[in-house]
């Protein structure tokens, strides 16, 4: 993400500290328009990334460390389950356009001993049932 990407960032979560804000910015967050906006933002970000790929090699391994999720579900008053389920849809996505470069490696690194005991029991067995789920769609 860049300067400016990162600057609306700062500005919405500002914002969003107001609850007379937050109603309004959930239903535009919402809106068909948003999501227009992000498809063609994706679109174009996919597009930059091909070109440059073209340009220059494939890696051989890409390895992801999946962090961000509680925070992800915590700043959108989601249920962190939700975002765990978030993150596996997108690690999803991520999967085919490894598929799709041709990338023959991708290590996922999702929990760690540490983190397991930083967890409610919920929360945990929430992530462990996604487990065979994600993996019945490899």
């Amino acid at each position: 993400m860049g300067r400016i990407g990162r600057g609306i960032d700062a500005t919405a979560k500002w914002l969003l500290k107001w609850r007379i804000i937050r109603g309004p910015a959930r239903l535009i967050a919402n809106s068909r328009y948003a999501y227009s906006f992000i498809t063609r933002t994706d679109r174009v970000r996919t597009n930059r990334l091909r070109d440059r790929l073209k340009r220059g090699t494939v890696p051989e391994h890409v390895s992801i460390i999946m962090d961000g999720n509680r925070r992800f579900a915590c700043s959108r008053d989601m249920e962190k389950e939700v975002g765990h389920k978030h993150g596996k849809e997108k690690l999803k996505e991520v999967m085919d356009w490894v598929l799709d470069l041709g990338i023959p490696y991708l290590t996922v690194y999702a929990l760690s001993t540490e983190n397991v005991t930083g967890r409610e029991g919920e929360e945990l067995d929430s992530l462990y049932a996604q487990w065979p789920l994600g993996m019945i769609h490899v």
